[in-house]
């Protein structure tokens, strides 16, 4: 089921007598957008994060390697398949650490997002403010809900922001897990606007299963040492298969005792001249939820 994290999550018009916003801050918050949208100044390139080409090559690098080792060890026992398990995973595995290097690039609308909704999840906060444009760092209370109604925050600067979303994903219970950007839907309005609509999957798991690489490595490198040892073929065949049977327990440990939360989003962003930025930084703003004010 859909949690919408409310008040946030829909789109359409805000009724001001459900929610945390008044007919005044709504004129305010809608008067602000036309004035960022009027005013954007060209930034320097965020470009994409360059921590998903270091994780594509360093799978590719290992797994080549690995590869290479489990061949020579297989002529003791015949057992190329068993061995060459694991390493061919991992180098497949670099073709997405690759493909979401490019897809963190924000020269696309939808890009952009996918762009923020993964620096939020890895909590790299200067990031998160760069995506948005230069005019939303201002002063201008974000209202999100409270224990006791509207809480104001302000998000200025950097320091701001990471108080404002670590107060959100506190409250909201998404402290930790993956988030996984899923079917974006952009619709363009002229040339430097564009609304882009997708879902957010948020997958949490119990923290002692953040060791399971690990255990699988460790479980990877036994199987080729007892293979490079036996150099009369007595060691059982399933050895070999040993790292890939380990993966398929873990992974289906983790989808049983963990949880996901499916969160739409509706996001506006603006072209800046040389990439896309968000209109805001907040989850969602007034002006994202109701584009009444771009009449």
């Amino acid at each position: 089921m859909t949690n919408q994290l409310t008040p946030y999550g829909h789109s359409g018009p805000v009724d001001v007598n459900q929610g945390i916003w008044s007919h005044d801050y709504l004129a305010a918050a809608f008067e602000r957008a036309k004035f960022k949208v009027a005013n954007v100044v060209a930034e320097a390139p965020v470009g994409p994060d360059s921590i998903y080409r270091v994780y594509g090559w360093l799978n590719l690098g290992i797994g080549l390697a690995w590869l290479a080792l489990a061949l020579v060890a297989s002529t003791a026992t015949g057992n190329v398949v068993g061995l060459s398990c694991w390493p061919i995973i991992l180098i497949a595995a670099s073709s997405h650490w690759f493909n979401w290097h490019k897809n963190t690039n924000p020269d696309r609308p939808e890009r952009a997002v996918q762009a923020w909704i993964g620096a939020l999840m890895r909590k790299k906060w200067e990031r998160v403010d760069r995506l948005r444009l230069h005019g939303d760092r201002d002063s201008f209370p974000r209202r999100m809900a409270g224990g006791a109604g509207a809480v104001e925050m302000p998000m200025s600067n950097v320091f701001e922001l990471e108080q404002y979303w670590k107060e959100l994903r506190r409250s909201a219970g998404l402290n930790g897990g993956r988030w996984t950007f899923k079917k974006p839907n952009v619709r363009p309005l002229g040339r430097q606007l564009a609304v882009v609509e997708a879902e957010i999957s948020v997958g949490r798991f119990p923290q002692i299963y953040a060791l399971a690489p690990l255990l699988l490595f460790i479980a990877t490198l036994v199987a080729l040492f007892v293979f490079v040892l036996d150099k009369k073929g007595s060691t059982p065949d399933w050895i070999g298969v040993f790292p890939l049977v380990l993966v398929v327990c873990l992974v289906a440990i983790l989808v049983i005792v963990g949880w996901r939360r499916k969160l739409n989003i509706k996001k506006v962003v603006v072209y800046n001249g040389m990439e896309w930025r968000l209109l805001s930084g907040e989850w969602q703003a007034p002006e994202d939820r109701d584009l009444r004010w771009m009449n």
